[in-house]
Formats: C-alpha cells, sequence, structure tokens
C-alpha cells in the first residue's frame, strides 16, 4: 500500500462543490462591493476558501468570473420572468 493521499475515483462532486463555492463568493463580493471593479480575486478565494490559483484554473481572469456571475443572475432574472409572465 502506497502512502500519501487517498485517491478520489471521481473527483466531479468535489470540483462542483468548489465551484458553487467560488461562485457565491463572487456574487457576495461583487454584491458587497456594488461594482466588478470593487471585487478582488483575493477576497472571492477567501470567501470561498480555495487559494487563488485554483479560481485562474478555472476561470482564467477576473473578467471571466464577473461574466459568469452576470450570466448566471441573468439566467435567474430570465426563468422569474418566465414564471411571472405565466402567471398572467
Amino acid at each position: 500500500s502506497r502512502g500519501g493521499r487517498p485517491r478520489c475515483a471521481d473527483k466531479s462532486g468535489i470540483i462542483a462543490v468548489t465551484l458553487i463555492s467560488i461562485h457565491a463568493a463572487a456574487d457576495l463580493c461583487v454584491a458587497a462591493n456594488l461594482a466588478f471593479v470593487g471585487a478582488k480575486m483575493r477576497d472571492i478565494a477567501d470567501k470561498a476558501a480555495v487559494n487563488r490559483a485554483l479560481i485562474r484554473s478555472y476561470f482564467g481572469s477576473k473578467d471571466e468570473i464577473f461574466s459568469d456571475v452576470v450570466r448566471r443572475r441573468s439566467a435567474l432574472l430570465l426563468d422569474r420572468r418566465h414564471v411571472l409572465l405565466d402567471e398572467v
């Protein structure tokens, strides 16, 4: 038996949880600063409890994180709009 860290056969669950944490942290940082400029990669990493290198490996840049935040929030608003229009 080899020592070291245990190997995980399926990392997709871990990756999904990590991405959810990063998404939530990015949302909080952007909302708290009320602007993209005020949101810092360091703050997003701290709130997500991950390092900045991991965020960069998933998203590449702060611009990509912001684009992802806008895309996800837009989708939520669009879904909500459809629900409200269906009620009319």
